[in-house]
């Protein structure tokens, strides 16, 4: 326990655009940015292979540290890599923490506004892997406010449970 005295299982991280080496995989960056443009391209973009591969070695660092830092925490990454699930109990609640990726392609700066993305694949993969604990709580975090984001509509029916994020 630190100077809050909130113990290190009960810190949660999420990716930054402090978190991005900018000088690593710089073209792979710029045609990341060009190919997205509708969630068929997102998709393809973020599901698991090279292209995904070499985008995330912009983070390296961060998830080297991210891996050492949460030793000791309930963690189920989500298929993708690029959220996690973590479980948090308190007293008879059952809390599922959602950690998203949102600076995959964060340069830093105005020039990020509109063209960050978290891809419905990547919410859905983290939904899928939250509901299966059956929590009574789910909170979900990414770094980046809404109003950063590639402007997307998803409206998709998980079980008896729904997503709905709309900006």
């Amino acid at each position: 326990m630190g100077a809050a005295g909130v113990p290190r299982e009960h810190i949660f991280c999420i990716p930054g655009n402090h978190d991005i080496d900018r000088e690593c995989q710089k073209m792979c960056l710029l045609g990341a940015r060009h190919f997205a443009q509708g969630q068929n391209q997102i998709d393809v973009l973020l599901s698991p292979g090279d292209d995904l591969e070499t985008l995330l070695k912009r983070q390296e660092n961060y998830r080297s540290f991210q891996s050492s830092y949460s030793i000791g925490q309930e963690r189920d990454k989500t298929a993708d890599g690029l959220g996690y699930v973590s479980w948090l109990s308190i007293e008879d609640l059952r809390v599922a923490i959602v950690g998203v990726d949102s600076a995959l392609l964060a340069e830093g700066g105005a020039s990020d506004h509109g063209k960050l993305l978290i891809g419905e694949r990547q919410i859905i993969n983290a939904i899928d892997l939250a509901i299966r604990g059956d929590p009574h709580i789910v909170i979900a975090m990414a770094h980046h406010p809404f109003h950063l984001l590639r402007a997307l509509c998803m409206n998709r029916r998980r079980g008896q449970r729904g997503l709905e994020l709309v900006r």
